[in-house]
């Protein structure tokens, strides 16, 4: 019955992790990203962003695929929206060193050089936890130790030898540990994204207003194409903005683009 027992759950977590690490995507997705980088090799940039583009629409998204999207803006010169791709691939690939290099280079050829403010060091450690893995490894984590922690409760409630106890009990606190601690980094994360609402200009250059009003409002500085702002609040088609170094103005909703539209 114990031996029974043990089969079970043995069975229960393969297919369980069968579950976990299955994705089922349209067999195009692989031949189309395929495609868009033999045209980019090419130098055919538009058709290669067509290509990336329909694995958009298919509801595919990764952290390469946005990258490489950048890098056809890059190469169009649309800085801007090379930005703006590269700032969505940080959500999958935030530690990847090319992107970062990209993203350096980009931000050399925009116009505004933004200081930013400095950062509370206990702030700054906090984010370097939270944001060291992207959510969809997160979420690979949590299914992963909930199903581990699952197994070693039932194997605690069928087993009656001390020994093999024994040996769960620590197993089974560091696998809830892992698994509040990559939910709780994952809450972390989406409220974030929820709160920092992040876009980029993509007007060539746009006066930053004091008020939500052309007509009323004093042009309190300028900014051009490319700039990384936070949304702080909109109202109709105007976006109150805030920069890296603590200035706020209004600008039109239509010169930017969110990086994540909500």
């Amino acid at each position: 019955m114990e031996r029974m027992n043990i089969k079970t759950v043995l069975l229960i977590f393969v297919v369980f992790s069968g579950l976990i690490f299955s994705q089922v995507y349209s067999e195009e997705i692989p031949d189309l990203f395929t495609k868009g980088n033999n045209f980019y090799a090419k130098g055919k940039v538009d058709s290669a962003l067509l290509c990336y583009q329909k694995i958009i629409n298919e509801g595919y998204e990764s952290g390469q695929l946005y990258y490489n999207i950048g890098n056809c803006f890059y190469r169009k010169g649309d800085i801007a929206r090379a930005i703006l791709n590269y700032e969505r691939a940080k959500k999958y690939i935030p530690g990847d060193p090319a992107l970062k290099q990209n993203l350096k280079l980009a931000g050399l050829r925009v116009v505004d050089k933004i200081t930013p403010m400095p950062e509370f060091f206990l702030v700054r450690i906090f984010n370097n936890i939270v944001f060291a893995l992207p959510q969809k490894a997160l979420i690979i984590i949590s299914s992963i130790f909930y199903v581990i922690a699952s197994i070693f409760i039932v194997l605690l409630i069928v087993l009656r030898q001390q020994s093999i106890k024994r040996i769960c009990r620590p197993a089974l606190a560091v696998s809830l540990s892992i698994l509040i601690i990559s939910i709780l980094s994952m809450f972390a994360q989406v409220q974030s994204q929820k709160k920092n609402r992040r876009a980029v200009i993509t007007a060539e250059k746009v006066e930053v207003q004091s008020t939500p009003s052309s007509e009323e409002g004093v042009t309190l500085f300028t900014l051009h194409s490319g700039t990384v702002v936070k949304i702080e609040s909109l109202r109709d088609n105007w976006a109150e903005i805030v920069l890296k170094d603590g200035k706020v103005g209004w600008i039109k909703y239509s010169n930017l683009e969110e990086v994540w539209p909500q």
